[in-house]
């Protein structure tokens, strides 16, 4: 077994040695050691990086260094914006585009910005995924601009996902925008932003939208009348679960409505008071006469006599 993997090894590294990486230049025999292929070192990590000659090494070497924690830091942020900007191989400019969204250092912005008008779609992807970690106000027009018009779909796409951490009207109208397009990707993306930025969901249609995307990012819902308030004299929540049960006390002017109807029903229900001599009041009644069919209160005492 030990034999096989060793014949294995052997034959990675002298694939790795004589093939070609991002571009066609071959690669010189040695230039691959065997702790780069398995275990490499953070000295053999910056190796890669700058490495120039050889384009696979420099995309090996940015994503193992861009991993690290030190490797989101200068030195290796300017080399990861020259990368982007200069090197011929989109595999290289786009390992550095994410390299630097990972870093999220607003210093860097304008190279992603410009990224965006790469060449390469697979750039194009990088550069909005990469904008959706470092965000900044100019990166709206082109991710905008991008999310409608880009020949990509995935460019598409990934920019209406990268707009929901974005605020303001024009973001919210271009993902309306964006419901209309044909690939449904993109309008996914961008209803799933859209209920993130307002808290609400209306779909996929983008006439539903415009009303909603028209109001204040992530306005709260109409709140929910209690139960007990049947004629909405109040705009208090219900329970977060369920409707909730009955308020101890009532707001104040909640309160004095309704005492006051409450007192002007029982006013009106109650009979009037027996003004003759000696006569009992409406509320001496037994109490199964509930209909007040008669008007017999004699005293439990004289029950017994007779008539």
């Amino acid at each position: 077994m030990k034999g096989i993997q060793a014949t294995l090894a052997a034959g990675m590294l002298l694939l790795a040695a004589l093939g070609a990486g991002c571009g066609d230049e071959p690669v010189e025999l040695g230039t691959v050691s065997l702790g780069e292929l398995f275990a490499p070192s953070p000295e053999d990590k910056v190796s890669m990086l700058y490495d120039d000659r050889h384009p696979d090494r420099v995309r090996r070497g940015l994503n193992l260094v861009s991993a690290e924690p030190w490797g989101l830091e200068e030195p290796y942020l300017a080399k990861y914006a020259e990368i982007a900007q200069t090197d011929p191989e989109p595999a290289c400019r786009g390992a550095a585009v994410r390299a630097l969204g990972r870093a999220g250092d607003t210093t860097y912005l304008d190279v992603l910005i410009d990224a965006m008008d790469d060449a390469a779609a697979s750039v194009r992807w990088d550069a909005a995924v990469a904008l959706g970690e470092t965000t900044g106000p100019e990166a709206v027009a082109p991710m905008s601009r991008h999310a409608i018009d880009d020949d990509s779909t995935d460019v598409r796409a990934a920019c209406a996902k990268s707009l929901r951490h974005y605020a303001g009207a024009a973001v919210r109208d271009t993902l309306v925008d964006c419901l209309m397009d044909e690939a449904f990707a993109v309008r996914y993306q961008a209803r799933q932003s859209l209920v993130e930025l307002t808290g609400r969901d209306a779909g996929y249609d983008p006439h539903a939208w415009r009303d909603v995307a028209s109001r204040s990012p992530r306005t709260r819902p109409a709140a929910r009348r209690p139960w007990w308030d049947w004629a909405g004299l109040t705009e208090r929540d219900a329970d977060a679960v369920g409707e909730g049960p009955e308020p101890a006390t009532r707001p104040a002017e909640v309160r004095d409505l309704t005492d006051v109807l409450d007192a002007d029903r029982d006013a009106a229900d109650a009979p009037a008071p027996d003004t003759t001599s000696g006569g009992a009041s409406e509320g001496d009644r037994p109490w199964w006469d509930w209909m007040g069919v008669t008007g017999d209160d004699t005293p439990s005492d004289e029950a017994g006599q007779a008539p």
